[in-house]
């Protein structure tokens, strides 16, 4: 996954997205990262799976709510 963040993100240096404003740049970055998924569908099925069933009690600190 890190390897596809950064590739992802080099892409974007060499070419950033072109919109009219902020909502269109990040759909544009949004969609060439869901291409990128659907070429290794494998990948984007561990990564939802990895989501969806990822333990929250191992969260950081930072990121707990506090009740």
């Amino acid at each position: 996954m890190q390897d596809q963040l950064r590739h992802l993100h080099t892409t974007l240096r060499k070419r950033p997205p072109a919109g009219a404003d902020p909502a269109e740049r990040v759909a544009e970055t949004l969609m060439r990262a869901f291409r990128a998924l659907q070429r290794e569908p494998q990948l984007a099925d561990a990564m939802v799976r990895a989501l969806i069933f990822a333990d929250r009690g191992r969260a950081p600190r930072s990121t707990r709510s506090r009740g």
